[in-house]
């Protein structure tokens, strides 16, 4: 957890700093966005270092088990299945929401940027900024919880739950937790994912 609570406090920090004005004016100017894609870009370096040094990739993908090929189905069907237990809640407490509106939402599968457009193009605004909290909030949990995530329900599990975010920001806390032979199973899940869920929610959305 001391991991977690850095990260944590990294970002409670950044965003104390913003809301109190305690930073000079010129940091408001910077392109963060930028800046974050270079750390980011950096990271994935270090993670490719770390995994070349330390194992043949050959030799990873061939210790994979053929029931990983079903990992993305899984991911998938676990989101669905916890959709609805939150649609039944949600509703329970008289918020008004439709199914087609919680599938979509979480079928983004942490791509809050490109659920966020389309969701508000087709549903407005408040959907829209639920798409990107609900999604932005998976990324964030996956990133906080993966250990107890990975301790409790196995090192695939993590991976399940970063959903689209573990081909980048996910991918480094996912190899710290369950190691470097987990990388190729990873990487196919997420590429699938990331195929896969923009013909999702073209199609849902126009339901």
């Amino acid at each position: 957890m001391r991991d977690s609570l850095i990260i944590l406090g990294s970002f409670l920090l950044g965003l104390g700093l913003v809301l109190t004005g305690l930073l000079p004016k010129s940091f408001y100017s910077l392109d963060y966005v930028n800046y974050s894609n270079w750390v980011l870009y950096a990271m994935m370096f270090l993670v490719g270092v770390n995994i070349g040094v330390g194992d043949n990739i050959k030799t990873l993908i061939k210790k994979l088990p053929k029931r990983v090929l079903l990992l993305p189905l899984v991911t998938f069907f676990g989101t669905i299945l916890g959709t609805l237990v939150a649609y039944l809640i949600i509703r329970a407490l008289g918020y008004h929401l439709t199914l087609l509106n919680a599938v979509t939402i979480n079928t983004a599968m942490g791509y809050y940027s490109l659920s966020a457009i389309l969701i508000t193009q087709a549903w407005g605004a408040t959907l829209g900024s639920t798409a990107l909290l609900t999604n932005l909030m998976r990324e964030l949990f996956t990133i906080l919880m993966a250990k107890p995530i990975s301790k409790l329900f196995g090192k695939y599990a993590v991976t399940s739950s970063g959903g689209i975010t573990v081909t980048d920001t996910t991918l480094p806390i996912i190899l710290k937790c369950d190691g470097n032979e987990i990388f190729p199973a990873v990487l196919y899940c997420g590429v699938v994912i990331n195929l896969t869920v923009p013909f999702l929610l073209t199609l849902l959305l126009s339901l």
